[in-house]
């Protein structure tokens, strides 16, 4: 069974554009011609363009299968899909299970979304945000109905127990060195 991706377009373009933003940085420190402390500019070009492939490209939401992966800046959780309680998709994607609430910023919906959502005037299934989020809520009551489970009983609660929960320790790892040897730097250089 296949991977489906489910993300939002516009915050993969914002963090795309961030990247190619510091590699330009980048790019012209080398050709302004290198100087004593441009290794500080080439370093901070470097920390902020993997703080935007943390922040904004790395999350996502899948469905694999009989599981949603919810995958945040620096932990993926594999949530049965049977054991879903509530999805929700405001300026960031939640899900709750069990009892514990997950959330990504791989899936949300801009604050003009939010406010026109809360004030009635959106029409229901109109954007990308509102295809997901109905899309994950069929699949989990799709799930619970072929294996016989009810929404809010003991059974639902069990498979809440199987939720997987890994953390990014190299991506967390070189953040932490990046950012403190950038501080360091600036600190000692400056």
């Amino acid at each position: 069974m296949s991977v489906e991706k489910l993300r939002s377009g516009s915050s993969r373009a914002t963090g795309y554009t961030g990247i190619a933003l510091t590699v330009l940085a980048a790019v012209a420190v080398f050709t302004d011609g290198y100087g004593g402390k441009d290794w500080l500019a080439l370093l901070g070009c470097l920390t902020v363009g993997f703080g935007f492939y943390v922040a904004v490209i790395r999350p996502y939401v899948a469905v694999d299968g009989d599981v949603l992966v919810v995958r945040s800046m620096l932990s993926e959780a594999r949530v049965p899909l049977a054991s879903v309680e509530q999805v929700d998709i405001r300026q960031y994607f939640s899900v709750r299970a069990g009892g514990k609430t997950w959330t990504s910023a791989g899936l949300g919906r801009t604050r003009r979304q939010i406010y026109r959502l809360h004030k009635g005037t959106a029409a229901a299934g109109t954007t990308e945000s509102d295809v997901i989020e109905e899309r994950i809520r069929q699949a989990a009551e799709d799930l619970r109905a072929r294996q016989g489970v009810s929404v809010h009983d003991d059974e639902q609660y069990a498979r809440a127990a199987a939720v997987q929960r890994e953390w990014a320790w190299p991506v967390a790892g070189a953040l932490v060195v990046l950012v403190v040897v950038f501080v360091v730097a600036l600190v000692v250089w400056v």
